[in-house]
Protein backbone atom coordinates (compact mmCIF):
# COMPACT_ATOMS: atom_id res chain seq x y z
CA UNK A 1 0.00 0.00 0.00
CA UNK A 2 1.17 3.55 -0.48
CA UNK A 3 1.58 6.34 1.57
CA UNK A 4 -0.21 9.39 0.24
CA UNK A 5 0.11 12.81 2.20
CA UNK A 6 -3.87 12.53 3.55
CA UNK A 7 -2.33 9.28 5.60
CA UNK A 8 0.54 10.87 7.48
CA UNK A 9 -1.71 12.58 10.15
CA UNK A 10 -3.81 9.53 10.76
CA UNK A 11 -0.38 7.47 10.83
CA UNK A 12 1.20 9.60 13.38
CA UNK A 13 -1.89 10.58 15.79
CA UNK A 14 -1.70 13.59 18.55
CA UNK A 15 0.06 11.71 21.10
CA UNK A 16 3.45 11.27 19.09
CA UNK A 17 3.21 14.82 17.97
CA UNK A 18 2.95 15.80 21.40
CA UNK A 19 5.94 13.67 22.32
CA UNK A 20 7.98 14.48 19.97
CA UNK A 21 7.63 18.70 20.36
CA UNK A 22 8.38 18.17 23.82
CA UNK A 23 11.24 16.06 23.33
CA UNK A 24 12.65 19.20 21.07
CA UNK A 25 12.33 21.11 23.60
CA UNK A 26 15.53 19.99 25.87
CA UNK A 27 17.82 20.50 23.02
CA UNK A 28 16.91 24.36 23.56
CA UNK A 29 16.13 24.94 26.57
CA UNK A 30 18.90 23.84 29.87
CA UNK A 31 18.48 24.57 32.86
CA UNK A 32 20.44 22.21 35.87
CA UNK A 33 23.30 21.98 38.14
CA UNK A 34 27.02 20.54 37.43
CA UNK A 35 29.36 19.93 40.58
CA UNK A 36 32.84 18.69 40.81
CA UNK A 37 35.47 17.93 43.76
CA UNK A 38 39.01 19.21 43.26
CA UNK A 39 42.08 18.06 45.53
CA UNK A 40 45.07 19.02 44.31
CA UNK A 41 44.05 20.88 41.53
CA UNK A 42 42.72 17.67 40.09
CA UNK A 43 39.06 17.01 39.65
CA UNK A 44 37.93 13.55 41.56
CA UNK A 45 34.56 13.99 41.44
CA UNK A 46 32.08 15.37 39.00
CA UNK A 47 28.31 15.37 38.63
CA UNK A 48 25.59 16.98 37.01
CA UNK A 49 21.66 17.12 36.91
CA UNK A 50 19.55 18.61 33.79
CA UNK A 51 16.32 19.24 35.32
CA UNK A 52 14.65 20.16 31.38
CA UNK A 53 16.05 17.04 30.08
CA UNK A 54 14.93 15.46 33.07
CA UNK A 55 11.75 16.36 33.24
CA UNK A 56 10.73 16.17 29.48
CA UNK A 57 12.21 13.00 28.73
CA UNK A 58 9.95 11.21 31.78
CA UNK A 59 6.60 12.56 30.24
CA UNK A 60 7.86 11.47 26.68
CA UNK A 61 9.02 8.07 27.93
CA UNK A 62 5.15 7.72 29.21
CA UNK A 63 3.64 8.63 26.03
CA UNK A 64 6.10 6.90 24.23
CA UNK A 65 4.90 3.71 26.09
CA UNK A 66 1.56 4.77 25.37
CA UNK A 67 1.76 4.96 21.92
CA UNK A 68 4.23 1.66 21.16
CA UNK A 69 0.94 -0.37 22.98
CA UNK A 70 -1.32 1.09 21.60
CA UNK A 71 0.80 0.81 17.87
CA UNK A 72 1.39 -3.19 18.96
CA UNK A 73 -2.82 -3.54 19.52
CA UNK A 74 -3.57 -1.69 15.73
CA UNK A 75 -4.26 -3.98 12.47
CA UNK A 76 -3.43 -1.10 9.78
CA UNK A 77 0.17 -0.23 9.29
CA UNK A 78 1.35 -1.80 12.59
CA UNK A 79 5.06 -1.24 11.59
CA UNK A 80 5.02 1.95 10.97
CA UNK A 81 2.87 2.86 14.07
CA UNK A 82 5.58 0.72 16.30
CA UNK A 83 8.43 2.39 14.43
CA UNK A 84 6.84 5.97 15.11
CA UNK A 85 6.15 5.19 19.00
CA UNK A 86 9.60 3.31 19.25
CA UNK A 87 11.15 6.71 17.86
CA UNK A 88 9.62 8.73 20.78
CA UNK A 89 10.62 6.10 23.20
CA UNK A 90 14.30 6.38 22.44
CA UNK A 91 14.05 10.23 22.37
CA UNK A 92 12.78 9.81 25.75
CA UNK A 93 15.04 7.78 27.14
CA UNK A 94 17.87 9.57 25.81
CA UNK A 95 16.73 12.91 27.15
CA UNK A 96 16.72 10.92 30.71
CA UNK A 97 20.03 9.55 30.42
CA UNK A 98 21.64 12.96 29.50
CA UNK A 99 19.28 14.23 31.99
CA UNK A 100 20.96 12.18 35.21
CA UNK A 101 24.74 13.17 33.30
CA UNK A 102 25.87 10.27 31.61
CA UNK A 103 26.41 12.28 28.48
Amino acid sequence: MAYYGEDIPKLIGGPLVVGWLIGIVPFFIRFGTHRSTSVNGQVVSSSSIEYVALSAGAVVVVIGVIALVAAFRQDDRRLARIALAASVLLLGVFHLVRGVGIF
